[in-house]
């Protein structure tokens, strides 16, 4: 048994399951480019909130600059009404907003990951448990001890599910679903 930081022993499979977790993260990170890791460095970034106030501070000051400037009979670098200014803004909000996306399809397919790690932790789950209500109906057949009857939700439940069938299901209600629009 593995422990955490407070010292508290973790059960091997509850420890198996966050070295597996910590492994497909290191995976993540490890397949990255360069230029993606200087995007999500980038992008953490200008997700603090100390950003905003660096923004306002900027914004703010060259206003004020070039107003006391105009005021003191020098020509402004961006008089009124700032073009300059607002383009650098126009800018910024694009290189920002490329940046979100970038840095977002790359979280997309750590996501992604993720929800097949759950998928296949689920349809190994439910293979375990109709093996279990199987081997349940089988002992339950065995024992003398144990009035034999027949149990139908019992039988269904021990077989197999058909992944296939639930997957045709969910895609026929994804498509038949208002959200989904005309099934594209």
């Amino acid at each position: 048994m593995a422990s955490d930081k407070q010292g508290t022993a973790r059960p091997t499979h509850v420890e198996e399951a966050i070295q597996a977790m910590a492994a497909m993260h290191e995976a993540h990170h490890a397949q990255a480019s360069r230029m993606e890791r200087l995007i999500d460095q980038l992008t953490a970034t200008v997700a603090k909130p100390a950003f905003l106030i660096y923004v306002a501070t900027a914004l703010v000051l060259w206003i004020v600059g070039n107003s006391w400037t105009r005021e003191a009979g020098a020509a402004a670098i961006d008089g009124w009404p700032f073009p300059f200014l607002a383009l650098s803004v126009s800018c910024t909000a694009l290189f920002i907003s490329v940046l979100i996306l970038a840095s977002q399809r790359r979280a997309d397919r750590l996501a992604n990951l993720r929800e097949q790690m759950t998928l296949e932790t689920v349809l190994l789950t439910t293979q375990k448990t109709s093996k279990l209500i199987d081997l349940m109906e089988e002992l339950r057949r065995d024992s003398p001890d144990v009035k034999d009857r027949i149990d139908l939700e019992a039988i269904e439940m021990a077989d197999m599910p058909d992944h296939e069938t639930v997957l045709n299901a969910i895609q026929e209600i994804n498509n038949n679903s208002p959200v989904s629009g005309s099934g594209d």
